[in-house]
Formats: C-alpha cells, structure tokens, sequence
C-alpha cells in the first residue's frame, strides 16, 4: 500500500467547488417543471386541529396541490417502517400522520404551486383552527417528572456505581458540591435542510438530500412509502454543514416524496432558517455535580447526575454522564442520567453529543476544586490521571494525555500564571486563564468493502486510493487471519481520542464584556493522516465551544412553547471578530489497536473542553463562577 501521502497537507479535491459555488446543495439542484412545496406549520405546542381551510390558497391559479393529514397518501402503518437507522426508543414522528399537535411549528400542510414565491404566497392563506391543549416545556419546572429513558441504540446507558459514593463524600477533607446549566441549542449549519425528488416517467426518482446518511434515507423513503429499493437513489455529494442535524431523515424528505408520488412530478421542499429551529436540538440540561477529594487533592468520590429533555414520543439520550467515571482515577463514582418529556420536538445528535455537556460540568467542578484546594488546575488533574479507563476497567489502546497537558501548557505559557483570582491585567482588562481536558470515543462503524479470497488464503481488498502517476488504481492484500486478530485485540482495550484546551480570555473590568484571547488546543488523535484537514476540524470545534460558551442559546417562550430566536440575527454565533488566535498542537500518538493505520476521528474532539476551559478563565479573570451557559456580562456584573 502507498503510504507517500499519510502525513502529508493535501487540499480536499472538493475545496474550490465548494468555496467558488459549483458544489450544488441540496435545493440547487433542478428539473423541468419542478414544483415547490411550503410548510404550514403548527402555532400551538399540543393540541389537535379543528378545522383546516385550504380553498382560498387553492383558488391562486399556479397552486396544484395542499398536502395535509385528511387527504395525504397512506402510509407504512407500523411504527417499525417508519424508524430510521439511529431512532431512539418510541414512537417516530410521522408528518401529517393525523390531527394531533405534538410540538410548536409542527409540519401540518404542504402547500406545492409552481414557484417557490406562490407556494410561500399561499402558504399563508390556510387557516386553520386548533384546540389547544396544557402544555409543558420547561424542563425547570418538571424536574419531578424526570424518569429513566429506555435505552437507545448505539448509546450506552449510565454505567453502574463502583465503591460507596455517598460514604467518601461525607468523610472528604474538600468538597464541591454545584450545579451546572446548559440551555437548548440548534446547529444551525449554513445548508439550509431541503430535498429536491426528481420523479422519472417510470416511477423511479433520484432524490437530492440534505444528509449525512444517504443509506439512512433510501431506506427511510422505501420503508415508509413501500418502494422498491431499486426504484429509489438518493444522492448527497456535498453536505453544507450539518453537525448531527442531517443523520436522521428530516420532515423535508418526507413531504417531496410524498407529494411526487401524489403528483407524479418532481418536487422541491426545502426548509426555512425558522423551520430549522422545529426539528433536533442539544437538549437543555441541568446537571448536579459533587466532587470529594482530600487534602492533597486525591479525588475520593465522584457522584454526576443529569436531566435533560426529551420528547413525548421519543426517548432521546446522549452520553453526558460516564465521562466523569472513566476520565479520573477515582474509587468511588455514582452517575445517573435521567430526562423528562416535554411537548417539544425529539432532540438530536450534535458535535461530539453528550460530550461537551457533561464535560462542561466535571471540569469545571474540577476547577472550582482546584480554587479549594489552592492546588493549580492542571497539577490536580495530573495527581489524578488514569493510567485505565475506569468505567470499563481495561487498558488504553494508547493515551497521550499527558503529553497534551505538557505540549499545550508550554506553548500557552502556563507556568507564568498567577493563580489569584484578578490578579493578572492589562489596562482595563482583566486577564484570566483557564484550561480543561477533552475526551471521545474512537469509534467502530460497520463498513463493507468487496473482496476476492485467493486460493492461497490471502483477501484482496480493492480500495481507491489517490491515483498514481500512471493513472492506475492501486489495491492492498492483507489476510483473513490479520483482519480477525485485529478485532480480538480491539475488544480488550478502551479507544478514545484526548485533548487539554488552554484559553486566555480578557474581560473589561467596568463593562463585563468578554472575549477569548487565545486557545491552544493539544490533540492525541492517533495518526494524523492529513493535517491541514485535520487542524482545519480542531479551529472549527475550537469556534463551535466558543459559541456554546459565550453565545449560544435557543429561548423559549413557555406560555407558547414556541422559540423565540429561531433566526441567525439573534441566535449568536462566533463570527470572524470573536475568533482569537487558535493554537493546534497534534500529539504524536502510536495505536496499533484501533486500526492498522492507527486513526482516530477528529471532528468532535475540538469542541470538547473548549467551554469549561473558558468559564474556567472567566473565574480567574474575575472571580465570578458562573454555573449556566452561555456565560454574558450581566451574569459578571450581577
């Protein structure tokens, strides 16, 4: 196998089409007489409709058609054809299944015309009448209805307790004891969600998809529709963004197909920047922390637990809680994870989900320890470094940790800090320095390739490499034999990627505001195969922590259940002016475990510890702990 590459900055071969625009997204994708549908969606958050009036719409000359639930085409009638390949537990959503409201901007009619600018015309004359029913948001106000979720797939519950939490709480020198607040956040990615269904004479359609899983939606559209296979094609080159949004199929898909096959025609439904807030979001979560440790900070017990929201009619978890059992050596750990349902839409993977939430928590509880303890932040995370992974009581197929803490602090400076609260400053502002560590699963995904078994016992595996000078393809061969040994070795060891983040933020002493100075972030992340790719992953989580830290946060109004910011105006992301300098080290890290290049996946790991390692500084700069995101002046001017 050619290895001249590994290593090596390579530009991505789509990144002038996706930079000039000759990358079609979904919605740009067209067809003679291509139709366009608009959503009409639900102003109550539970209910049923009463009434819906679509004749004055339907008298524009131009409209052909208005979808709603009284005279949609059936559907799969099992709740099973309608689950995606990464559904959680319950029942999924069905758009226009019947009269029941189930969440504010719910899909209650598609209106289709012949332009976009009628359809949306339209879209506006349905009246519909609802009877409305009590709702319930606030995930605050329902703490008492919070209940064990069923298990989900691919997700691992909370692990169960080791040693005697409560015990060593009580008899710790130091103790932490706080809680830590998330709000609901939407991803927002610059690719609005949209399908375009281009329908053939024959019955067959390619469908354009905004998607992270084109197998995902060919399967979602056959099962729910009952097509065959062969007579559907979905097709995804370019993804603008997506973040999670995109891995299970969205209502958009859903409504094209259907209304092609209603009208044997090909159809174009694309989302709106407030109909991206209706769907998945990082649920709000509440979490409580308390931390024991003696007096020469040995951490003695651990116990995490986590609220969160879910739907009415998904069970939807996220791994927040087991990162504080397996990160530190610590003998006695309780975590528990636990969410209400409330009449809100189903929440949904983002960047590194779970992660970032329950890392948010453990260091910054880790920190305030280290202010207790008058012991440095970083010092005290190494007195407790694990040399296993705890939850699983196995071995690391390789832990650079260490090296992270040692590479970023020297290239931050750390060792010049003064540990004081406000004690460092340049002119009117505050200066404060602050750091966290991050961690993640190296992931297994099943794949699938085509082989030939040669009759001397050696597989042949065709793979598509970079072309060769010749213009030839070049393959590798490897055995059976090394492919079963890798997996048995792979089940004895734990496979993670780690990072520390160090963060200098500046505060103005008599304003509040707050900025991020700069941010080294070291990665252990295996074999680096591209790094201009790779460092390019890191910026862009390192900016996503910094939103979630400073600016990011959905509101909701709870006497509607309706979110109030669903746009980019007041949704607030980082923009060109609050990105600092970004420091991105790559540890050299060997795994000959978790694959035989040894590479671990790198576009979660940015983002995570970058948001305690800013709250963290915040402390440092002001002397302000502040336990809710985002983190803005009013709550240090307080």
């Amino acid at each position: 196998m050619t290895t001249r590459f590994i290593g090596q900055p390579q530009s991505r071969v789509d990144g002038r089409a996706k930079v000039t625009g000759a990358a079609k997204y979904a919605a740009e994708h067209s067809t003679p007489h291509l139709l366009h549908g608009v959503v009409v969606a639900s102003t109550i958050a539970k209910g049923s409709i009463a009434k819906i009036d679509a004749s004055e719409a339907l008298a524009l000359e131009g409209v052909v058609h208005i979808l709603t639930h009284e005279n949609r085409r059936k559907t799969a009638w099992l709740d099973l054809k309608h689950k995606d390949m990464i559904a959680p537990s319950g029942s999924p959503f069905r758009p226009l299944h019947d009269e029941r409201i189930l969440h504010n901007d719910q899909p209650v009619a598609l209106v289709v015309a012949e332009s976009l600018e009628l359809a949306r015309y339209a879209a506006k004359l349905v009246r519909i009448d609802y009877e409305a029913e009590r709702h319930e948001t606030d995930l605050a106000a329902s703490l008492d209805a919070a209940s064990e979720p069923r298990k989900r797939p691919f997700v691992d519950g909370p692990v169960k307790p080791r040693g005697d939490a409560e015990k060593a709480l009580a008899s710790a020198d130091v103790r932490v004891d706080a809680e830590y607040v998330q709000p609901f956040e939407h991803h927002n990615p610059m690719e609005m969600h949209a399908s375009t269904v281009i329908y053939e004479a024959d019955g067959s359609m390619t469908i354009h998809d905004k998607t992270q899983g084109a197998h995902n939606s060919k399967l979602y559209v056959c099962n729910v529709f009952g097509l065959s296979r062969s007579k559907v094609r979905v097709v995804s080159p370019f993804v603008g963004g997506a973040f999670g949004s995109a891995l299970r199929p969205q209502s958009q898909l859903f409504l094209a197909v259907m209304a092609a096959l209603e009208l044997k025609r090909s159809v174009r439904v694309e989302m709106t920047r407030r109909e991206m807030f209706s769907f998945a979001h990082r649920p709000h979560t509440i979490q409580k922390m308390s931390l024991g440790a003696s007096a020469d900070g040995t951490l003695q017990a651990i116990r995490h637990e986590a609220i969160t929201n879910t739907s009415t009619f998904e069970d939807f978890t996220e791994n927040v809680v087991n990162w504080s059992g397996m990160l530190y050596q610590c003998e006695n750990v309780t975590v528990a994870h636990k969410a209400v349902q409330l009449d809100l839409a189903t929440p949904g993977d983002m960047r590194a989900p779970g992660a970032p939430t329950g890392l948010w928590a453990l260091e910054s509880a880790l920190d305030e320890l280290a202010c207790k303890l008058e012991i440095d932040p970083l010092e005290l995370r190494l007195r407790n470094y694990a040399e296993r992974e705890q939850n699983l009581d196995k071995p690391f197929s390789s832990k650079e940790l260490r090296a992270c803490y040692q590479q970023a602090a020297e290239a931050f400076g750390w060792a010049r800090r003064n540990p004081a609260p406000r004690s460092m400053r340049a002119g009117r502002e505050l200066i404060g320095w602050g750091m966290a560590t991050g961690v993640w699963d190296a992931m297994y995904m099943p794949t699938a390739a085509r082989a030939v078994l040669t009759a001397d016992g050696r597989l042949a595996v065709p793979q598509v490499m970079r072309r060769s000078a010749t213009g030839s393809i070049e393959e590798s061969t490897t055995s059976l034999r090394t492919f079963a040994a890798q997996s048995r070795r792979q089940k004895g060891y734990a496979c993670n990627a780690h990072s520390a983040v160090f963060v200098e933020v500046r505060v103005d002493a008599d304003l509040g505001t707050i900025r991020v100075a700069r941010v080294v972030s070291a990665v252990a992340g295996g074999r680096i195969l591209n790094p201009k790719t790779a460092r390019s992953q890191i910026l862009g989580g390192v900016v996503w922590g910094i939103g979630m830290a400073l600016g990011e946060e959905t509101v909701i109004d709870h006497q509607f259940g309706r979110f109030l910011n669903a746009n980019l105006g007041e949704y607030h992301v980082p923009v060109n002016a609050d990105v600092p300098e970004i420091d991105v080290i790559f540890v050299a890290e060997r795994d000959e475990i978790v694959n035989p290049l040894g590479v671990k996946g790198l576009g979660e790991i940015g983002i995570i510890g970058v948001a305690p390692a800013i709250a963290n500084a915040i402390h440092h700069a002001t002397g302000v702990r502040v336990r809710k995101l985002p983190i803005r002046l009013d709550a240090l001017l307080g």
